[in-house]
């Protein structure tokens, strides 16, 4: 298609728009659903990866991309020996805004595809 994992971090290209298109709908689903968006909240966001050396390297290049505010908590889990994989996860207390969501996983999508990782998602 012509679209590199580039745009991705390239915050104006459709590749960008079309996954905050798809956040947008999930928060107005969890919306309808009763969660009031306006309130401060802990999210993560989590990748998986095979070993804890690529989970630490992924988490070095994130924190390389600015990926979170000041507040925010880069932490490397290994889950190696009870679920087969090891994850990189980033929490950070903030109201649900739609573009600092899409930015946060977009970084991590990037981040995932050079390093071989797999992107889990965010959640509140």
């Amino acid at each position: 298609m012509g679209r590199s994992m580039d745009d991705l971090i390239d915050f104006s290209s459709e590749v960008f728009r079309a996954l905050k298109r798809e956040n947008e709908q999930v928060l107005s689903n969890i919306a309808n659903n009763g969660c009031d968006l306006t309130k401060e909240v802990e999210i993560i966001f989590e990748s998986q990866y095979a070993t804890i050396d690529a989970a630490k390297a992924a988490r070095t290049e994130l924190r390389k991309l600015n990926t979170l505010p000041s507040t925010g908590l880069h932490q490397v889990c290994d889950y190696s020996k009870t679920k087969g994989y090891c994850s990189v996860e980033l929490s950070v207390e903030m109201v649900s805004n739609v573009q600092a969501l899409t930015e946060i996983e977009a970084k991590m999508r990037y981040i995932d595809h050079l390093l071989g990782g797999e992107n889990v998602g965010w959640e509140f």
